[in-house]
């Protein structure tokens, strides 16, 4: 389960016109899409005593990245990564010890095709003490290896692959290119007809950007499970000042994985505001107050880039729900009210009410009191968490709630302030944690 800105807006606007496009038109979204099963007979390291203690394959095809975990099962390693766009990728796939280090690596080229799985086996090859990552296809010299044969080099055996490079190999022995390897079929393990691999939970990173502003550059995670299912979204870093929100973001985002469905992660929406670990980026914009409801976020003169980079994503993928991961200052409970009279929202879950939202309020704000509170009574405060609501206006939560008609919250763990009701980092991304799982947990992306 868990694995635990003449100005910009003029020059983009004249570069729009000239090209006959929108200002804000999005680059459509590759819907063509086949499979990539990748295998790695590991019997050679069995027979040299060389313990393989992990195997993974990361895919890069413009500004999109795949990263997929192998499952080892004795001698072979295996994955099977679906929902792979049409084209062709550049893929490395590694092997690593029981310590985690490198033991080989093999960079090669994958061409996917509509509605097809290319294939990838390749076999971990030992020469003088150094594993090597081989294409199945091809069979090592006796005795070759590091400095074996003086003449062995650039020139030498046509066809020889030092597997050094992409594409490298015998033309022909590209993945999914070999007449024997189809379904059922599998080139790496030598055993036909063998049962397939059920396929893995994989990590697709993208990138979102203001125009061409590069300091707000920042990832977009989609993680999918194999299994259907719901969509859920999850943001940090909205303010980069309130650290647990993007730290935990961040975790969830690499290291968690999915039992069904999708989620969508953006750990670090105002990159520029977390590199400075403040409230806003360089520009002073507070990124959650730029989604206006009931419109569309498309004028220039008013409208944030970044934020319609974001929305965007949500559009795509229609979440069935929106968790904004924060932190809040003060205490609601204590009446903590900010200069100009707002009361604090610190240690509260803020709500859109639509759909089941009040439900899953309600059930968290308990387990968080009644199983993850460890403050007792200080000065006859509880510190639980209480329920608010509806989100600020221009919030994403807000927009979320508002357009889509979905359960969409913020999380508002508080951070203290100055001399009373404080609280750590660690604390804060402990109730961060226990926010999430719950949220996944009851939207149904995990168990």
């Amino acid at each position: 389960m868990l694995s635990k800105k003449v100005s910009l807006a003029a020059l983009l606007l004249a570069a729009a016109l000239l090209t006959g496009c929108s200002f804000f038109s999005s680059t459509p979204t590759e819907t063509r899409t086949g499979a990539i099963s990748f295998s790695i007979d590991l019997s050679e390291l069995e027979q040299e005593n060389i313990l393989a203690g992990g195997a993974g394959a990361t895919l890069v095809k413009g500004s999109t990245i795949i990263d997929v975990e192998l499952s080892i099962d004795g001698e072979t390693a295996t994955g099977l990564v679906q929902g792979v766009a049409v084209g062709t990728w550049q893929a490395t796939v590694t092997l690593f010890d029981v310590g985690g280090q490198e033991l080989a690596a093999r960079q090669l080229e994958v061409v996917v095709q509509r509605d097809a799985t290319a294939h990838v086996a390749l076999t971990a090859h030992v020469a003088q003490g150094a594993v090597q990552l081989r294409l199945a296809t091809e069979a090592p010299d006796p005795g070759d290896g590091p400095g074996d044969d003086p003449a062995d080099g650039p020139g030498g055996d046509p066809g020889h692959d030092s597997g050094n490079g992409p594409g490298g190999g015998d033309p022909g022995t590209d993945p999914g290119d070999d007449p024997g390897s189809g379904p059922g079929d599998d080139p790496g393990t030598g055993d036909p007809g063998s049962e397939p691999q059920p396929p893995v939970v994989t990590r697709e990173i993208r990138y979102i950007q203001s125009g061409n502003r590069t300091e707000t550059r920042t990832e977009v995670y989609i993680i999918r499970s194999p299994n259907p299912g719901p969509t859920a979204f999850l943001v940090g870093g909205m303010h980069g000042s309130e650290t647990s929100g993007w730290i935990v973001a961040g975790e969830v985002a690499r290291t968690w994985t999915i039992d069904r469905g999708t989620l969508v992660v953006i750990p670090e929406a105002n990159k520029d505001a977390v590199r400075r670990r403040k409230r806003t980026g360089s520009d002073g914009r507070n990124l959650n107050r730029y989604f206006p409801e009931g419109r569309d976020i498309n004028d220039p003169k008013k409208d944030w880039l970044l934020a319609k980079e974001i929305w965007d994503v949500v559009l795509e993928f229609r979440p069935v729900a929106l968790l904004d991961l924060h932190e809040g200052w003060g205490l609601r409970e204590a009446g903590d009210r900010f200069a100009d009279g707002t009361l604090s929202v610190g240690q509260t879950v803020i709500v859109y009410p639509a759909g089941d939202a009040k439900a899953f309020a309600e059930h968290v704000v308990e387990v968080l009191n009644t199983y993850h509170n460890p403050f007792y009574g200080t000065a006859g405060l509880t510190y639980n968490f209480r329920i608010i609501g509806p989100p600020v206006a221009g919030s994403l939560a807000r927009k979320a709630g508002a357009d889509l008609g979905i359960p969409a919250f913020i999380f508002e763990p508080t951070q203290g302030r100055a001399g009373r009701h404080q609280t750590t980092v660690a604390q804060r991304a402990a109730w961060q944690r226990v926010m999430v799982e719950e949220f996944l947990r009851w939207y149904g992306l995990i168990d």
